[in-house]
């Protein structure tokens, strides 16, 4: 599909108008925004072209909702404008159509903007939330970030005021201030605790990434929504999920043994992990000491390497989480790698593990690569750089042969890095500060 075709629907006869479904409300409000006219087909293949990464994106929503609409029933009766545009956004990137991607883009926006001001049920406000996390995913791909934050926090302001981080709370009533109906089937609920713990890893990565020393937007003590679970476990067995829940993360970072073992919790929990050792990481000056929160904290991160490790299916989603977790290793040890050889020892062992991990796909072929990489390759790229720095004047046949070894690492770790960049402007730009540090180093 082109843009003269949206530009100019008389030439097609076969178009799909997209109509509001609360049309009265919409109209007298004046400010539903509308969907671009396409085709049924078109629609098809950008929301097919979405769907094969949709975990990848922090997708939470039943993916049957898309079922009648590639059946060719009208879109309007089944998503709402802001959460197609966002998914068609996608689907456009995905297929390298870069006019109707900037199409989709301004499309994505202009709904998301009105989107929960047109919500006039629950499952409109989630597909508005989930827009918004799409928009957050597809700016932090463009390495746009103060409008990745933007949205994501837009997105957490939304699971904070509908209350989902107090779904099934042990602690304390729901205020009966939100405007969210009650779900009513197991799959609806595990919706909205799937889409609060997506909106929560978004958030700290980001701030991890853009902003570490302001921390979480969340605290932590409030949450007590249980731990995700794939989304098809909600309707199998309903006994998955506690009967009460309280102090979910206080819990996680006091080390308690939990039940968080989905692989969307296991992601959750890396991306929580990352943010606090980034927190400590950015507070850090040369008095601080290895504490009793360091302590703890890195008992947290070695805790959730090995829980990912035990899980028999290895999806490349816990591969990224089991990635992250090493990230966060790399952060929460940095400022005592020089002065504690037992830091320098655990950087060395989550920095093999990062360099392992880029060896070990073919990033070429990958059509979507998560932008978080570029931060996390960044880190390895450091660590790579202080040893060989480290090791450069030492003579013995050990230290040559280290040297041998770190400098081929850190070629590796750019090879995929230029392989990510292609697919991930975020990971683009981060190459070439990599890269210049990296070739610094080697020239001196």
């Amino acid at each position: 599909m082109r843009i003269r075709e949206l530009e100019q629907p008389e030439l097609q006869n076969d178009l799909v108008n997209l109509q509001n479904p609360f049309a009265e409300t919409a109209q007298s409000q004046n400010n539903w925004d509308p969907m671009p006219e396409t085709s049924g087909i078109a629609y098809g293949m950008l929301i097919d072209a979405f769907m094969v990464q949709a975990k990848s994106l922090g997708f939470f929503l039943n993916p049957r909702l898309f079922d009648p609409l590639l059946a060719g029933e009208i879109p309007s009766q089944l998503v709402n404008p802001a959460l197609l545009n966002a998914i068609c956004l996608w689907g456009a990137a995905f297929l390298n159509d870069s006019d109707l991607e900037s199409t989709m883009l301004t499309c994505a926006v202009q709904a998301v903007s009105s989107g929960l001001a047109n919500a006039h049920s629950a499952i409109m406000v989630l597909q508005t939330l989930q827009a918004s996390l799409l928009l957050s995913q597809y700016f932090f791909h463009r390495a746009r970030l103060l409008e990745a934050r933007y949205h994501a926090t837009c997105a957490l302001s939304i699971v904070l005021g509908a209350e989902f981080h107090k779904i099934r709370s042990a602690t304390a009533a729901r205020t009966g201030l939100s405007e969210m109906t009650p779900a009513v089937t197991m799959l609806e609920e595990g919706e909205r605790i799937n889409a609060f713990w997506a909106v929560l890893a978004q958030n700290c990565c980001l701030s991890a990434i853009a902003d570490p020393a302001s921390g979480s937007s969340v605290s932590y003590d409030v949450v007590d929504v249980p731990w995700p679970l794939e989304l098809e476990a909600y309707e199998i067995d309903s006994t998955l999920l506690p009967i009460q829940n309280c102090g979910t993360i206080t819990k996680f970072l006091s080390n308690r043994v939990d039940q968080g073992r989905s692989t969307p919790a296991l992601q959750a929990k890396s991306a929580i992990l990352f943010e606090r050792a980034s927190l400590l990481c950015a507070q850090a000056t040369d008095q601080t000491v290895f504490s009793a929160q360091h302590i703890g904290l890195n008992h947290s991160i070695e805790s959730l390497k090995q829980a990912i490790l035990a899980t028999s299916n290895r999806t490349s989603g816990l591969s990224l989480a089991h990635t992250l977790a090493h990230a966060a290793t790399l952060l929460l040890h940095q400022p005592f790698a020089d002065r504690y050889d037992e830091s320098r020892q655990c950087m060395l062992r989550s920095c093999r593990a990062i360099v392992e991990f880029g060896r070990s796909q073919d990033w070429t072929s990958a059509e979507y690569v998560d932008p978080v990489l570029g931060t996390i390759w960044s880190l390895a790229i450091n660590v790579l750089v202080s040893e060989i720095a480290r090791l450069k004047h030492r003579g013995s046949p050990a230290s040559r042969n280290m040297l041998r070894q770190f400098n081929q690492a850190g070629v590796d770790v750019l090879s995929a890095m230029t392989s990510g960049a292609a697919s991930s402007k975020m990971i683009e730009m981060q190459l070439a500060a990599a890269r210049e540090h990296w070739q610094r180093v080697m020239a001196s």
